[in-house]
Order: structure tokens, then sequence, then C-alpha cells
């Protein structure tokens, strides 16, 4: 079974899998592989002590757009849908190399 930190190498090693991709404020929603999401980047201090800089979440049951889900998540947030979090402070540093591979991707999906 794949680790948090394979698909996040994926993400970065096979970026032309990555499609549908919008952002909302400081959040990215996309599609990898026919899968369903977002990454967020954390700008205050309280979210960045609790969370880290970045989140990733996964939503495995999503199937319809990527701009419903912007839309879905604006109205309850990833929490009030069925999604995965994974949060830059409880990732282990075999996931977060110096340069930061969540800071990487980021860059990725950034027009």
């Amino acid at each position: 079974m794949a680790t948090i930190s394979d698909v996040i190498i994926k993400f970065i090693t096979e970026p032309d899998k990555i499609t549908d991709i919008a952002q909302a404020t400081n959040e990215y929603y996309f599609r990898y592989a026919g899968f369903a999401f977002s990454l967020a980047l954390r700008t205050t201090t309280n979210e960045i002590n609790k969370f880290g800089r970045h989140s990733l979440y996964v939503y495995p049951a999503w199937r319809s757009s990527i701009l419903e889900l912007v839309k879905a998540s604006a109205v309850g947030g990833p929490e009030d849908i069925d999604a995965i979090a994974y949060h830059e402070i409880s990732m282990t540093s075999t996931v977060l190399q110096p340069t930061s591979n969540l800071q990487r991707y980021r860059e990725i999906l950034t027009p």
C-alpha cells in the first residue's frame, strides 16, 4: 500500500497526471490520476503552529467536478466532506526533505 510520502513523490515526478486545477484563496484543488486532492497553504501563525505550513487533503469518494468540490469546501470545509487530511506538522522527515516536497509540489500547481 502506498504511503503519503509515495503519493507526494508521484505528484512531483509525474506532474502530467495532474488535471483540473482550481484555486480557492490559499488552497489548490486538483485531480491526480482521476482522484481528487487539495493542497492548503497556511498563512497565520496559529494555523502554522497547529498544522504546519501545508496540509494535503485526499477526497477518496469525490466523484463530482473539482469546481463542485471547491464550492462544497467553501460552505463546510474539508472536515464536512469525506476527506483524509495529512498535515505537514505530523509528517516525518522522510516526507519533508530540506527543500520541502510539499513546497515543491505547490510550485507545480501554481500557474
